[in-house]
C-alpha cells in the first residue's frame, strides 16, 4: 500500500506547488513551474503501478478473474 501513499503525497505536493506565492521572485516561480509537471508525472506513475499491482493475485485485492496466461503476459510486460 506504499504506492497509494506515494501517489497521495505527489497529489498533495502538486496542490501545494499551485498555492505557493513567489512574490515576484522569478527563480522561485520558474522552479515552481518546473516542479508541477514533475508532481503530475509522479502521480501518473504511481497510479499506473498501483493499477498493475491490483491485477496480480495475492498482492492486492483482485477485482477480476485472471487466467494463468494473462499473468504470464503481465509478468513479461513488467520485466520489459
Amino acid at each position: 500500500m506504499h504506492i497509494k501513499i506515494s501517489r497521495k503525497e505527489s497529489k498533495e505536493s502538486k496542490l501545494w506547488l499551485k498555492h505557493v506565492l513567489p512574490y515576484g521572485n522569478k527563480d522561485l516561480e520558474r522552479e515552481r513551474l518546473e516542479l508541477i509537471p514533475e508532481a503530475i508525472e509522479l502521480e501518473n506513475i504511481f497510479g499506473s503501478i498501483y493499477r498493475k499491482l491490483e491485477m496480480i493475485p495475492g498482492v492486492y485485492k483482485l477485482p477480476i478473474q485472471i487466467s494463468d496466461f494473462d499473468i504470464r503476459i503481465f509478468k513479461i510486460t513488467l520485466c520489459n
